[in-house]
């Protein structure tokens, strides 16, 4: 993102457009959860409503372009994928799991196969003879 102020901006910013968007329309999300420039919302309207009111925030600055995945069963929100437990459609039971994406690679090495930062092999040195 750059500078360090720069996530403090754009939550500045987003807290602007997200405000007009919600006062603006008179259908509203159920739940509306936001994380930066991630929002994760729930709808309990008929599917052309959300349509025009995720269309809505394109309007509102020239540069800034929002996107929608829409799912009846599960998506997935900042590494989690939030889901329907199955059998709870009439219930809406929501469930999470961790998501990983294809590309994710799980295997862990332990410290003396990675190749060392030499000052941090040293720190962890001095520690160790500072405790013996």
């Amino acid at each position: 993102m750059g500078t360090k102020t720069a996530v403090s901006f754009a939550n500045i910013f987003m807290v602007e457009i997200e405000t007009n968007l919600i006062q603006q329309n008179n259908t509203k999300p159920r739940e509306w959860k936001r994380y930066i420039d991630d929002v994760f919302s729930l709808w309990d309207c008929p599917r052309s409503e959300m349509d025009c009111f995720i269309e809505q925030p394109n309007t509102f600055h020239p540069t800034i372009k929002f996107t929608a995945e829409i799912s009846e069963n599960g998506i997935t929100f900042l590494d989690t994928v939030v889901f329907k437990e199955e059998g709870s459609i009439e219930k809406s039971i929501l469930d999470i799991k961790t998501h990983y994406k294809p590309t994710a690679n799980l295997s862990m090495y332990q410290f003396h196969f990675v190749l060392p930062f030499r000052g941090k092999k040293r720190l962890y040195q001095r520690r160790s003879n500072a405790t013996a």
